[in-house]
């Protein structure tokens, strides 16, 4: 009878000890999924500004600058809410805008049709450089390492 009882409990035991660690096993799976999609989420944020900055480094926009927000963009959708994919559409009608304004302004003569095109690549440019913060702060809520999964 003592040899059955210890039996039950060793086998309690192993199988509470198993049910522990089959439970941690799945927390650390848990816990490395939140740190992949943060680092995934991190890389395209890092993306999106590096893209966006590199079109002001030069004078001007460019093509290539546009196809490099785009396959950064196309990434965001998978990764962040629809606001920021919206909010990443809007900022990129204002990259068309500039480079479109600026090739204009190139055979532009002085006037007040250039005028007009100069204040608005001002007011174009003055809102892109607001992007960084109000990126930034969009992707905050997900960027906390507390995002759920699934």
């Amino acid at each position: 009878m003592a040899s059955s009882i210890i039996q039950v409990v060793t086998t309690l035991v192993l199988g509470g000890v198993a049910a522990y660690i089959a439970w941690r096993q799945w927390r650390t799976s848990q816990d490395r999924l939140v740190l992949e999609l943060f680092d995934r989420r991190f890389q395209v944020f890092q993306e999106l500004t590096r893209t966006i900055a590199g079109a002001f480094q030069k004078t001007g926009v460019k093509i290539s600058d546009l196809a490099n927000f785009d396959a950064a963009t196309e990434k965001a959708r998978y990764l962040f809410g629809a606001e920021v994919h919206e909010y990443l559409k809007d900022v990129r009608k204002k990259l068309i805008d500039i480079h479109a304004i600026e090739t204009a302004l190139a055979e532009m003569p002085d006037g007040a049709s250039r005028t007009r095109a100069e204040a608005k690549i001002t007011d174009a440019l003055n809102e892109m450089h607001a992007f960084y913060g109000k990126l930034a702060e969009m992707v905050t809520p997900y960027m906390r390492m507390t995002t759920k999964i699934g």
